[in-house]
């Protein structure tokens, strides 16, 4: 690869901003995450605040058509996510994910159409990004909140609009009622909407500090996450099946009651809400291009993000039918949510719960929901910075800090379910799926082969040494030449940078000098006497094999065009509920 390559500009031939290259590189994560950390990531990434919606709407849709979705949006999320690797990898320059300046997503999409489509789609991201992050801090800082009056049997919030001190569950003790099992099963034990609660501070300054470093230095608090996520995650669903068998003490009769038969086959009153929220269920692909940029050489990219999204598949299915059956959350006689279902959590919270499902609860909210937070931060701030759109400091204040600023006035109960509506239903669909494909069909268009050169042609068969045997070995990608090479022989895919290429015969043999650089060459014979002279090159992504009978362009642009309309529709439908519902 020659020198110049390294260094593209990430706006596809317009020089970019003037910027010092190693306060530029102290900005970004190392090349250090290894392919455990990157499975360890991408899980915990792709199990965000969605999953604690996923009972409901298994109970209120019926388990037929969630699973159906939640399966087909896993092909193709995972599809996505390695589309958007390939098409960054295309870049000239970018063949190990290592050019200077790095490309993140937004840069990746300004790299291709140019700077207005930059900047819509900059915008965008970072709404898609910073909704789920909203509700993510919502949903962590109501169960700490829970959790402070449980061990304490007080709340404390400060009212912004009258400026006075909110106790929890205080009209339930203005009543008299000692049973405040209703006020748990709300979430929100504050009855005022105004207030900036202490379980909202303490999650604030547990994520603030980790939004502020870089994606690698976060791996052990990721590790951290990935074990309560495993173990509670499986508490959870035991719960569940104990709740549903007639006969435990956990069991409910009567208008609560729980069972196998809470969840039908289908319901038609719950079907609009399965897409939007399966598809907030798979908003983590904006979260790739930051971690392949700080993988270690040598991680699989296609194994890297295949494996924990079907471990993730397999959780979120069992959580969504299981949940369903552990708890009544959905009234099938006037086609209305339970209050607080909305978040399974809150009725895990429940009193009557045994005690070490209840501290499963607040320890899932630690361990999962808020090692999230500062993830998604870190992705807004790498993004801002890689475009140059500002320095680091004010990338942290936008991306870390502006969120839980907005956030002290979202903790109101009803804005996490309109916040996930929207976002899974008119932004996240549109920038986890259609702009990845979409990238990834221009990149097969504008570069015919990696390093933004074209491929020789397929049927390339090159004259064979007197006396030389085939090799079986496996090919081996290799980056630069630094000397004179014997007569190499060439499968598919050789390319040579280069003005010119010397064919010594009509079968094409190559004839390599000292003047050419070969930079994406696979040879048949591992040559040993070059390792100290090679640079390691990362292999092919191909995110779709060519095992696959199906032209790679022409599915790109299938699912760019069907989320498209999708998003298009569902926000129509959206926009008619709203107005409707207002109009009753």
């Amino acid at each position: 690869m020659s020198s110049d390559s390294s260094k593209a500009s990430p706006v596809g031939g317009d020089s970019p901003a003037a910027a010092d290259t190693k306060n530029a590189k102290e900005s970004f994560g190392g090349k250090t995450i290894t392919f455990a950390g990157s499975f360890c990531l991408q899980l915990n990434n792709s199990m965000g605040p969605a999953m604690v919606l996923l009972p409901l709407m298994n109970q209120a849709a019926g388990w037929l058509t969630p699973t159906i979705t939640l399966v087909l949006l896993f092909f193709l999320s995972t599809l996505a996510g390695t589309m958007l690797c390939e098409a960054m990898q295309r870049i000239p320059g970018n063949r190990n994910f290592n050019a200077e300046p790095r490309y993140e997503f937004a840069t990746t999409v300004r790299h291709y159409y140019g700077k207005t489509a930059y900047c819509i789609f900059q915008i965008a991201y970072n709404i898609s990004l910073q909704a789920l992050n909203i509700a993510a801090m919502i949903v962590s800082a109501q169960t700490v909140d829970i959790f402070i009056y449980k061990m304490s049997h007080h709340g404390y919030a400060l009212d912004y609009k009258t400026f006075t001190i909110a106790n929890g569950c205080e009209d339930f003790m203005i009543k008299n009622v000692t049973n405040v099992e209703e006020c748990f099963v709300q979430g929100n034990i504050f009855s005022h909407d105004q207030v900036i609660s202490l379980g909202f501070i303490i999650t604030m300054i547990m994520c603030i500090p980790l939004g502020y470093i870089n994606l690698d230095a976060n791996m052990w608090f990721q590790w951290f996450s990935l074990i309560g996520l495993l173990v509670f995650t499986c508490e959870f669903i035991v719960q569940f099946i104990l709740n549903a068998i007639p006969g435990t003490k956990w069991h409910q009769n009567g208008q609560t009651a729980s069972g196998f038969d809470q969840t039908p086959l289908f319901d038609l009153r719950g079907q609009p809400q399965v897409l939007g929220l399966s598809v907030l269920a798979y908003a983590y692909i904006v979260t790739i291009p930051s971690w392949v940029n700080e993988k270690k050489q040598g991680v699989n990219v296609n194994k890297a993000i295949w494996y924990p999204a079907i471990a993730a598949l397999i959780m979120k299915v069992s959580v969504g039918i299981t949940g369903s059956w552990g708890f009544h959350l959905f009234n099938a006689q006037n086609g209305t949510a339970i209050e607080g279902s909305d978040d399974i959590l809150n009725f895990l919270l429940a009193p009557q719960m045994p005690w070490w499902t209840q501290y499963s609860a607040y320890l899932w909210d630690l361990t999962t929901l808020i090692p999230g937070i500062p993830v998604l931060s870190i992705m807004v701030r790498y993004n801002l910075q890689a475009g140059n759109v500002c320095g680091r400091k004010m990338a942290f204040f936008l991306g870390v800090v502006l969120p839980w600023i907005v956030t002290a006035f979202c903790y109101e109960y009803d804005a996490l379910n309109t916040i996930c509506s929207w976002a899974g239903n008119v932004i996240s669909g549109f920038v986890n799926f259609t702009v990845p494909a979409i990238l990834y069909y221009s990149s097969h268009k504008r570069y015919a082969f990696l390093d933004g050169l074209k491929e020789k042609p397929k049927e390339v068969k090159p004259l064979q040494q007197e006396n030389a045997e085939p090799s079986q070995s496996d090919t081996k990608p290799l980056l630069s030449l630094s000397a004179s090479l014997p007569l190499l022989q060439a499968k598919e895919y050789t390319t040579v940078s280069a003005s010119e290429t010397e064919i010594t015969s009509e079968n094409s043999l190559l004839n390599i000098n000292e003047d050419y650089s070969l930079t994406s060459c696979p040879i048949e014979k591992e040559l040993p006497f070059l390792n100290e002279d090679i640079e390691y090159l990362e292999p092919p992504v191909n995110a779709v094999p060519e095992w696959i009978p199906i032209d790679r362009k022409k599915l790109a642009l299938f699912i760019a065009a069907i989320f498209t309309f999708l998003s298009v529709a569902y926000t129509v439908v959206q926009i008619y509920a709203t107005v409707v519902g207002d109009q009753d």
